[in-house]
């Protein structure tokens, strides 16, 4: 999947995509906090998920057509003019093959993936995928520990907010949730900025916790992360 793509699956245009960074980096102006946010199609592939779903319905297929063999033979004798025996399972490998074929492929449309995943195993999934970015992203090694992910996976429809110690000691979890729901309510598909309602008091009981720096010689420590990134499918 290319960026262009992924921006599309998200209704979000480019121009709005570069607004989002734009205001992380003015809410980044305002604390000495570092503010991340990363965006994905989806967290895994979960091909054995979707294989899985697609192997029984072609084990269904073929127990269903199992009975009806003998008006399957006749209908190859009179489609081929007398069909050889090895016809037969023949008929029944190529359309239990292609009916799970099908089935994988049209399981890896979201809607559908998001019935055959458990939702404890998409939970799981994200929530392990973004602790992963916030260690690649170099989030967590920020001045006073003040980091925070903001982690979207659309598919799953779900909402990651990782706090480093710094931040996570002084703003209370509950806080963190609701922002994260506010942003899995409105934000897949994603809306113009702002993002969620609760994010300017965030910002502002961050900046009271964190404030700017005042001493202008005393250069960040790193600029404002935004990532829009994909997984390429086997």
């Amino acid at each position: 999947m290319t960026k262009a793509s992924m921006l599309r699956r998200l209704k979000l245009e480019s121009a709005t995509f570069d607004t989002i960074r734009q205001a992380v980096a003015r809410a980044e102006t305002k604390t000495t906090g570092e503010i991340a946010l990363a965006v994905t199609a989806e967290s895994a592939r979960y091909s054995v998920y979707e294989l899985m779903v697609a192997l029984c319905v072609g084990v269904f297929a073929f127990a269903v057509m199992l009975p009806f063999s003998g008006g399957i033979q006749q209908m190859l004798d009179k489609i081929l003019w007398g069909a050889a025996d090895w016809y037969l399972p023949a008929f029944f490998g190529i359309s239990c093959f292609g009916i799970t074929a099908l089935l994988f492929f049209v399981a890896n449309v979201p809607a559908i993936d998001r019935l055959i995943i458990p939702a404890s195993v998409r939970r799981y999934t994200v929530y392990n995928r973004a602790l992963r970015h916030f260690v690649e992203s170099g989030v967590y090694a920020t001045e006073n520990r003040s980091g925070i992910l903001i982690f979207v996976s659309y598919m799953e429809r779900e909402v990651r907010i990782l706090a480093d110690t710094g931040i996570s000691a002084k703003i209370a979890p509950e806080l963190w949730n609701l922002i994260a729901q506010d942003l899995a309510d409105l934000a897949l598909p994603m809306p113009p900025v702002p993002l969620f309602g609760r994010w300017n008091d965030a910002v502002s009981f961050w900046r009271s916790i964190f404030p700017p720096r005042s001493d202008p010689r005393i250069i960040p420590t790193s600029c404002p992360m935004v990532w829009l990134f994909w997984m390429t499918r086997i």
